[in-house]
């Protein structure tokens, strides 16, 4: 067993005997990125890679190209430097901490800093270590509107200091094991989009087509509906909706309400097509006056303006929520009796309603849709006796608790993965871990 020595810093603790420590300025130079002024469009769609935290935020190890490219007379007009190939990036605004590797020549924004070698050194081994260091990166940041780590700060980082022969071996034992580990958890991610493809494809197929296989079937006339049996009719969904209410857009945190408090509903609190209490904002307290459209039970709230893939986009509320308050992008629709609102949620959910709802959904721009009431009330759904519609939702139920029991087993998975591997690198990047 290797003799071990206190590194003297908290967040590095013990590391080899024989390792040092030194600081991010005796190997690296602070590069600080800019952005070409707005009022020059002839400065984008050039030669250059140009990088933002909004790109590293997609946890790509090494960044190849970008959404964005600048010309070198954009370079020259804001001041910012090319970083060569395999320089490391770090996000230095919020989020603080995000880090890639350069894998060509490119520049940053003023969101990124990046880290260029000029001592001998594996930039792969830098890239590890600092890839576990986000959240003593963010205690560093400082500021009043948002957290900005500095130049000073990142140069006086602290970091350990094995020779280039160890960090070599480091880095190798890392591609290796993490790979393993990717490899896995990518796996995991796949068969949670297939579970999510099966669920959707169940639940249309049932509010569609039954539960039984053996009835008789007609044609709906309804291209995205198909066939459906014998004795279920087609009218209007508008033929149920007893009211349709919306709230008003206020000021509030970034934070959700806590008991007492007032809280709007953000657009992600029908995200995935089930509506989460928690994906709200705490509202100011003097704007409570303002806020309107309490959250009801057995209502359906629907997203009327989103992105293409998520307009229309809907949760059911299976209780009253006094505190909470919709904004003006969503609908809170209420049915009249004789008709069950969960089976009216579970036929929105399904992909046949999905597909219709965004065809049919406009806009000037190609990320936001909307809707409107007229056109929500039109979409064609199947009617049929109030006992079928509870025996489909019984089914559905049962079969969404267990396809959503098994894909939170995998996230869980996903997370115990994910922190094995940070602990994993930590460990390695330190020396407590001999490879």
């Amino acid at each position: 067993m290797r003799e071990m020595k206190n590194s003297c810093i908290e967040f590095i603790g013990k590391v080899p005997l024989k390792w040092g420590i030194t600081k991010t300025k005796y190997l690296f130079d602070v590069v600080n990125g800019a952005t070409p002024k707005s009022d020059n469009p002839q400065f984008w769609d050039g030669e250059v890679c140009w990088i933002t935290p909004a790109e590293m935020s997609e946890n790509i190890r090494e960044i190849v190209e970008s959404k964005r490219t600048i010309t070198f007379d954009g370079l020259n007009s804001c001041g910012t430097t090319v970083v060569p190939r395999g320089s490391i990036i770090i996000s230095t605004r919020a989020p603080i901490g995000q880090v890639c590797l350069a894998g060509v020549n490119l520049c940053t924004n003023q969101g990124c800093k990046s880290l260029v070698r000029k001592e001998e050194c594996t930039q792969e081994y830098y890239y590890y270590y600092f890839s576990v260091q986000a959240i003593v990166l963010n205690m560093l940041g400082r500021g009043t509107t948002f957290l900005e780590l500095s130049s000073y700060a990142l140069q006086n980082f602290s970091l350990p200091l094995p020779d280039n022969v160890t960090q070599t071996r480091i880095t190798s034992f890392l591609d290796n094991k993490c790979a393993q580990i990717d490899r896995i958890i990518e796996q995991q991610q796949s068969e949670i989009e297939k579970l999510k493809e099966y669920k959707q494809s169940v639940i249309t197929e049932a509010v569609t087509k039954g539960l039984n296989y053996d009835v008789l079937m007609k044609d709906s006339n309804i291209e995205w509906i198909g066939m459906i049996p014998e004795h279920w009719g087609i009218c209007s969904i508008k033929y149920w909706i007893k009211s349709i209410e919306s709230g008003v857009s206020v000021n509030a945190a970034y934070y959700p309400a806590t008991e007492g408090e007032y809280g709007v509903m953000k657009t992600s609190c029908v995200y995935g097509n089930k509506f989460s209490a928690n994906e709200n904002k705490c509202v100011n307290v003097d704007e409570y006056d303002l806020v309107s459209c309490p959250i009801k039970s057995h209502t359906i709230i629907v997203s009327r303006m989103n992105t293409p893939e998520l307009v229309g986009a809907c949760g059911y509320v299976e209780n009253d929520i006094c505190n909470l308050f919709l904004p003006d992008r969503l609908w809170q629709i209420s049915f009249l009796k004789g008709v069950s609102v969960k089976y009216l949620w579970y036929y929105l959910s399904g992909s046949n309603a999905k597909f219709y709802i965004s065809s049919i959904a406009t806009g000037t721009s190609s990320s936001m849709k909307n809707i409107s009431q007229g056109q929500f009330g039109s979409t064609k759904i199947t009617y049929l006796k109030f006992d079928e519609q509870n025996e489909i939702v019984c089914y559905l139920d049962k079969l969404s608790d267990k396809i959503d029991s098994i894909i939170v087993s995998k996230y869980v998975l996903i997370e115990k993965l994910l922190e094995y591997k940070k602990s994993l690198i930590y460990e390695a990047v330190t020396g407590k871990l001999e490879v």
